[in-house]
Parts: C-alpha cells; structure tokens; sequence
C-alpha cells in the first residue's frame, strides 16, 4: 500500500504466510497421495494468481513453454496465442484418446478453457481404465479403484477442424501421469504413447520409419421402426451393390480429403450392405488417428442419412465379419 492506510508491512506478511499456509495444506495432500503434484501447482495459482487475474480483468501473458518436467516433443506448446482468436481456432475442441480396449472416449472444452487443458491436461480417474467396454464399472481382477489419477495432454499439432460441424476442433491426446519429481511420464494405460516408443526404437536401433494404411470394413445400414437393415442385397465388389453406398460414400470421402485423409478407393464386400474403405499411407501415429478419425466422422455423417455404420467383427452370424487389414511400408 502506497497510501498510508493500513501499516505496509501488513501486505508482505499477509502474502508471506498465505504462501506457506497453501503450500503447507496442498503438500501435505500431495504426499497422502490425494492429488498429484501438477493438480496442486494450478490450484496455488488459482488462489494467488489467476482467479484475481480474471477478477480484475488483468493482463495475462501467453504461455509458450513445454508442460512442467516433460521434454516429450508431442507436448511442447508452440504457439499458445493463437488459441485466443476464434479466427484461427475452433469455438470448441473435442479432446479424444483411445483405450486399451480400443473404446474411444473424448471431452469438450469451450475456446475459453482450452490453453489451461493444454498445460496442465484434463484429469480422469485412474480407475476407469479398469472398467469393461458394455459398463462403466471396475472390474475387480483389474487392481484399480477410485484412487489415483491420470491426465490426457493434447497433441497440439493434431488439432484439426471437423467440417461436419465446423465449430468443433478435434485434437488426440496421450494419457499421462505424473512422477514424484513433478515430470509427465507416460501411462500404462496409454496406446498412443506406446505406439510413440515403438516408433522411437525403430528409428533408433534400425535406422527405419514405418508408414501404414489400414482397409476400413463396416456395415452400412438404414434405420428401419423395429431395427436396421443393410442399404443392399449385393454380393463382392457389385456394381449395383456400391450406386446405392456410393452417395455416402462419396461424402464421406470428401470430408476425410478434407481432414488430411485420403480414400484410395471403395468397394462393395462380401455382406449385404458391407463396404471396404482403404485408407491412403501415412506416418504410423498419424495413421493410428486416421482410423479414429474415420470412425468418428463415418458414424456422424451416417447419423445425419439416417443410417448405421456398424464396425463390429461380426454384427449377423450368417454373413461375412469385419476385417481391419493393415499394410505397412519400412523406409529408410
């Protein structure tokens, strides 16, 4: 205080003992293992920093530094400050990352709340990972529970705009945890990340990079009162078969070149109303996001037609199931 008001030495101790008072009350919740290490740094922040900040409306500057402890070059924050305009980024982003399983799962933040995401991650509990795909319930041969978190840190060079709903961005992230020294390690938990290692040590113990393209087989079916039926009758590679997919198709094609993806061609498979997409070569992890990309935006756009993309491996015991080919190139 500059006006003589109240004695200013009141300030500095008020400041001085809140710092150790909150740190005293978060390290303690640290070591009981309640909340982990970057979950207490943003909430100290919050108390003597940015809730005044956004109260007052004062300048904050960009943060262009990589996440806490972590030199993983899929986390490094390039360019933070275009995520303040709505020209250059989506009003929403989906964050989307994968299980183990294969389920994909994904959270929505406003534009609003995003570079906070981007530093410090959206925090899930460790325990869902223990859960079976038909419930969201532990299973108890798994070793989790409700104690314990995990974080999903986006992949900021990922994030794409979705042309079928085009105030939404989408970009993937990898599941994280955080060590006792504060850094960010990959979880056991995280496919991505594992992809991200073998990828690594192709590199470094063969000198080699793998590109990869997978045939994306589903079912496509019009929703009828009392359930689904498939769009044809048709038999392999029809021609009559794929006139009726191909308005579909040819959509579908467009957003994905839109996005990055390229269709090589489409054709009819051995189901009625079954049809083969292969997806054109890219960089393994690219490659990984493709298909979760492609079934994202295959089921969106069916939903909109009134239909069904149904991927699983045997949706009618009587005709033929759904194969995932994958081809793969190793160049030096």
């Amino acid at each position: 205080s500059s006006d003589s008001h109240i004695i200013p030495e009141q300030y500095y101790l008020a400041a001085k003992w809140a710092r150790k008072n909150i740190s005293e009350v978060l390290g303690a919740s640290v070591e009981r293992g309640e909340i982990g290490l970057e979950v207490a740094k943003r909430a100290s922040e919050m108390i003597l920093f940015s809730t005044t900040a956004r109260l007052y409306k004062l300048p904050v500057p960009s943060v262009t530094t990589p996440h806490v402890g972590c030199s993983h070059p899929l986390f490094t924050i390039s360019n933070t400050s275009c995520m303040r305009t709505r020209r250059t980024c989506p009003k929403f982003t989906k964050l989307n990352w994968t299980e183990i399983s294969g389920y994909r799962r994904s959270k929505v933040f406003p534009l609003s709340k995003w570079e906070g995401i981007v530093r410090s991650g959206a925090g899930l509990c460790k325990g869902m990972f223990g859960s079976a795909l038909y419930a969201d319930g532990v299973i108890a041969e798994s070793g989790l529970g409700p104690v314990g978190e995990v974080w999903v840190l986006p992949d900021t060079a990922t994030l794409i705009m979705n042309p079928l709903l085009p105030e939404i961005g989408i970009c993937f992230g990898s599941i994280m945890e955080i060590s006792r020294n504060g850094a960010y390690v990959p979880s056991a938990y995280c496919p991505r990340s594992f992809l991200q290692r073998q990828i690594n040590q192709l590199k470094e113990v063969a000198g080699l990079r793998m590109e990869c393209g997978f045939e994306m087989e589903f079912y496509l079916l019009n929703k009828m009162e009392n359930g689904v039926k498939p769009v044809d009758k048709q038999n392999f590679a029809s021609s009559d078969g794929l006139n009726i997919s191909l308005p579909y198709l040819s959509t579908l094609s467009d957003v994905l070149e839109e996005m990055g993806i390229e269709t090589t061609c489409f054709h009819c498979e051995s189901g009625h109303g079954q049809v083969e997409v292969p997806l054109g070569k890219m960089d393994a992890l690219k490659s990984a996001d493709a298909v979760h990309l492609f079934r994202e935006i295959s089921r969106t756009l069916a939903e909109r037609e009134n239909k069904v993309v149904d991927f699983s491996p045997k949706p009618f015991p009587d005709m033929a199931g759904n194969g995932w080919h994958l081809y793969f190139f190793l160049l030096d």
